[in-house]
């Protein structure tokens, strides 16, 4: 039973490197591919490198808290150890949305929103179970160096609350 669940698990780990480079190789430009009406994801593009979270390998969540009227939405890469974690203020549709809070935890440094990012919401569905989806652009400072980043983000992640 130990060696069929170290099996398993090494094979987990071998199509989740796979996937996900298949993901950012994107032969005629620097936008990852994510084609899968299903998939649920957030690609990001911090300085020079481009960073992908998705299920089913990884975690993501996305809820909706109507007495607060804001949307939190959250990540975290196994193979890498990524967390992704921002929070919009607005009620749950589409539109131009006020990122309140951002925070990257990535290579033992966090990250944190330097400048006010608007969020473009796409599709915003009306109860839990459909797609979130969007995107935003600002710059990120890490709490190490203090070095300013530019940031670049998209998602799709399904609406659990």
């Amino acid at each position: 039973m130990k060696i069929f669940l170290s099996v398993l698990f090494a094979i987990v780990i071998a199509v989740s490197a796979c996937t996900k480079e298949t993901i950012l190789n994107n032969e005629t430009s620097n936008t990852p591919i994510i084609d899968s009406v299903n998939t649920q994801y957030i690609v990001y593009n911090m300085g020079n490198s481009s960073y992908v979270i998705f299920r089913p390998v990884d975690t993501l969540d996305a809820r909706y808290f109507k007495n607060l009227s804001e949307t939190t939405i959250d990540g975290y890469s196994f193979s890498s150890g990524i967390s992704f974690y921002f929070k919009f203020a607005g009620n749950d549709s589409v539109g131009i949305k006020q990122l309140t809070d951002l925070y990257i935890y990535q290579g033992g440094i966090k990250y944190f929103a330097n400048s006010n990012i608007q969020i473009s919401i796409l599709q915003y569905p009306t109860s839990k179970n459909g797609y979130i989806i969007g995107s935003f652009s600002g710059t990120v400072k890490d709490t190490v160096a203090s070095i300013v980043y530019p940031l670049q983000c998209s998602f799709k992640v399904q609406r659990d609350l």
